[in-house]
């Protein structure tokens, strides 16, 4: 009877080995659970659950203490703040940012933070995000929505450092798929009422803006910032087109038409975007002295074709616009405006009779 025990218990050992040996040798692929495993884990598939909410069982802490409940990482900055990176989170569909972490603020997504994470196709991110780093989010092809916790206002002066920085702007070479949120609500036209300025890249690839309101209080606008907003719409004036407001509709100098040899820019603008006048073919400008910023090298594609650049302004004047310092003026005459004879020497111009065509002061 003993013996008959024994073998028993055996057969039963065996029996369980071989079954240990099918479950590990069945499926090539690979759960989530083997993987974590794998990484040296312990525990049962309810205490891998709990270690992916971060949340503590009945056993305590699963991992980390201070380990995000989504497996995001955390870099301590020397300030004392976070900026954050993909971590664990990598094959997840949705990720929320938090504002904070470990008491302290979480104010940067980091450089190749969400590089290739191809099952991500939303993410919410805090208004304590003031930077997010280079093609942090380059690859997340099925990225469909951003959700900001903030205003449009705060999303515009975001520091992104290149296109693929942004989170609009992942899906653009995959359809145009990525769409931004403000506290959940889907934006196709952008109010912003109180920014001084719109950073680089803040709406680059986002193919669903339709109409942007900006505000007279903006000063300055970075390079790239509207790239690849290809349903954007625009005020036309004179071969020109430009973004405003209700008040004033040309406000921001976008892009100018390829065909026209001279354009004026309206009087009643403020700002020249940086690629304003990549397609023009011109080779007579007007700048009115209403202009308080410009983009970084505007006149480099004209360096071939642009002869002369009158300005409605004094040497000082144009000295004291935006940016100015970053063009190179080199391959032009720059020519101030004085409605009569100058006595001094320089290059100077007023308008004709006409009053439109510029003419050059003869100085003797």
């Amino acid at each position: 009877m003993k013996r008959k025990l024994l073998t028993l218990i055996i057969l039963c050992v065996t029996l369980l080995f071989c079954i240990v040996g099918l479950t590990a040798c069945g499926d090539p692929g690979k759960s989530a659970y083997e993987i974590w495993l794998d990484n040296g884990y312990t525990g049962t598939e309810e205490d891998f659950l709990n270690w992916q909410k971060g949340e503590k069982g009945d056993k305590g802490e699963h991992g980390d203490p201070d380990e995000d409940p989504q497996g995001l990482d955390f870099n301590l900055l020397q300030n004392g703040t976070y900026a954050v990176t993909v971590g664990k989170a990598k094959y997840l569909e949705s990720i929320v940012i938090p504002s904070t972490y470990n008491g302290k603020a979480v104010i940067s997504i980091g450089r190749y933070a969400f590089e290739d994470c191809t099952s991500l196709t939303s993410i919410s991110i805090p208004k304590s995000v003031t930077s997010i780093g280079e093609s942090a989010f380059y690859g997340c092809n099925n990225l469909t929505k951003i959700n900001y916790f903030g205003t449009i206002d705060n999303w515009c002066e975001i520091i992104f450092v290149d296109f693929h920085a942004n989170p609009i702007a992942a899906t653009y070479n995959y359809g145009g798929k990525g769409k931004l949120y403000i506290n959940d609500e889907l934006v196709t036209e952008a109010n912003i009422t109180a920014a001084t300025k719109i950073n680089s890249y803040a709406f680059a690839g986002f193919v669903s803006l339709t109409n942007i309101s900006i505000p007279n209080s903006i000063t300055s606008i970075g390079s790239g910032a509207f790239e690849c907003c290809n349903n954007l719409q625009y005020k036309e004036y004179e071969n020109a087109y430009y973004l405003g407001n209700k008040e004033n509709h040309y406000l921001v100098l976008h892009h100018v038409s390829s065909t026209p040899n001279s354009i004026a820019i309206n009087d009643n603008t403020k700002v020249i975007y940086s690629s304003a006048l990549v397609y023009g073919n011109l080779n007579s400008l007007i700048i009115p002295n209403s202009i308080k910023s410009v983009g970084r090298g505007i006149f480099f594609t004209l360096s071939f074709s642009l002869n002369n650049v009158y300005y409605k302004g004094t040497s000082v004047d144009w000295s004291e616009i935006n940016g100015i310092d970053m063009v190179d003026v080199s391959s032009v005459t720059l020519y101030y405006y004085s409605e009569t004879k100058p006595i001094d020497s320089g290059n100077y111009w007023h308008f004709d009779t006409d009053g439109i065509t510029p003419t050059i002061w003869a100085i003797s």
